[in-house]
């Protein structure tokens, strides 16, 4: 518990140290228009000035983002392209999200062009996930954001593989066919250790390794990042932090980013929200590891391993997968999340209220208040901006929105209180 208070401390105290320094004598703003640019076009705006819809191009005039806002600040919908040569483009992602910031729809993209990853919400809550491979699509079901099923069909249709989840007993029945024949169907533990995955798609097959070869390693391990300034919310991923391998494999595979936000909630929720970015973005988090549970064959288990793959290596591979479950580390992490939108063309104007809002984060997290002006805070609420927490450990959680000291204590109290879950998950090839 004392670790794990040092965690919510230093999430929300000593690692959010925020520089904010402030030309005393501050400035005069004449305006607050957004205007367009040579690569930003401001397509139309609400009766406010703020914006409704604008576009992004890049120095070949290559359109980079499309996007819309609500009325009240929030995004309506983006699509991201990326360069795939210097005169052409793909659509990587594009996210619908509802007035109340609740996510409606996503889609994510290959480098082809090719839809990788689908997703549907109802009430903010996931209800359906689509992962298209090049040998076969799994469409995931839910209900009140929880996975109840799972259905993988090769393309060819001749394995299909049927999930379906009973969390009264903690189980999940899978049953796998080929050419028709059943040749697995067995009830699994949903949180074993060791279980086996197809690495296109990482569902929980079948397991080879008895729980009797699960190890438990006490760690007790902090790590923390203050709050900083990042022009993209890449920036901050490629940075180290811990929250940029939710899932580990000894496999390299290009699209491993996509996996991330497929096989990580809390991955999805950052790039569903803060992929786009006006001029800067605040971010900072916290990653308490308190064990790990490892899992692999022993001897016997890799005599008969290696048997079961010569005998029959296609089905081995339907029921066991490719790669299996070697490690999952248990804990607590959380990110914290500032910001802007709708922000002055004005290089100075805007750049003062980036500053004033750092400050208001720091307010908002720590107890050590900084005295911001009434004159600056008037600034700040002419533009958009929210401080959000995000966490693995609030199950169903699409983040929550802090607007004083009182609601982070509230937050504070809420991670202190949740179970901790499995923050990363490492994979090894059979």
């Amino acid at each position: 518990m004392k670790k794990q208070l040092l965690f919510i401390l230093a999430l929300f105290g000593l690692a959010l140290t925020i520089s904010c320094n402030q030309d005393d004598d501050g400035l005069n703003p004449e305006t607050f228009e957004i205007e367009s640019t040579e690569f930003f076009t401001v397509l139309s705006t609400y009766e406010n000035g703020w914006i409704n819809e604008a576009r992004r191009v890049n120095g070949s005039g290559q359109v980079t983002t499309e996007f819309g806002y609500h009325e009240n600040g929030y995004i309506k919908y983006y699509r991201i392209y990326e360069s795939s040569s210097i005169d052409e483009s793909f659509l990587s992602m594009e996210i619908e999200r509802d007035e109340n910031n609740l996510p409606v729809s996503s889609r994510f993209y290959r480098k082809s062009g090719e839809l990788y990853l689908s997703l549907d919400y109802e009430s903010g809550l996931i209800f359906s996930k689509e992962i298209f491979n090049e040998n076969s699509t799994t469409l995931f079901q839910y209900q009140n954001g929880r996975v109840q099923s799972i259905r993988k069909e090769s393309k060819d249709g001749n394995t299909l593989t049927d999930i379906n989840y009973n969390y009264d007993t903690e189980t999940r029945r899978t049953v796998i066919t080929s050419s028709g024949e059943t040749i697995f169907d067995e009830e699994l533990f949903i949180d074993d250790s060791g279980f086996g995955v197809a690495s296109e798609d990482y569902i929980p097959l079948a397991g080879f390794i008895s729980r009797n070869d699960q190890n438990t390693t006490s760690i007790n391990n902090f790590f923390g990042s203050s709050i900083t300034e990042y022009f993209s919310l890449e920036a901050f991923l490629e940075n180290g932090f811990v929250l940029n391998v939710p899932l580990v494999t000894d496999r390299f595979d290009e699209d491993e980013n996509l996996k991330f936000i497929t096989n990580s909630d809390l991955r999805r929720q950052l790039a569903e929200q803060y992929a786009l970015v006006e001029r800067k973005i605040l971010i900072g988090g916290s990653s308490f590891r308190d064990r790990s549970i490892s899992a692999g064959p022993n001897f016997e288990e890799r005599d008969i391993l290696r048997q079961m793959k010569e005998d029959d290596n296609t089905s081995f591979t339907a029921i066991y997968g490719d790669q299996y479950n070697s490690q999952n580390f248990i804990g607590r992490n959380t990110v914290v999340v500032a910001v802007f939108r709708n922000l002055p063309t004005d290089t100075g104007l805007r750049d003062r209220i980036i500053e004033i809002g750092k400050k208001q984060a720091e307010n908002y997290t720590s107890d050590n208040a900084l005295e911001i002006p009434e004159e600056d805070l008037s600034l700040l609420s002419r533009v958009f901006f929210e401080v959000k927490v995000h966490s693995a450990n609030i199950e169903n959680s699409d983040g929550f929105v802090v607007k004083s000291r009182q609601d982070m204590m509230e937050v504070e109290e809420m991670l202190l209180s949740a179970p901790q879950v499995v923050i990363e998950r490492h994979y090894k090839s059979y």
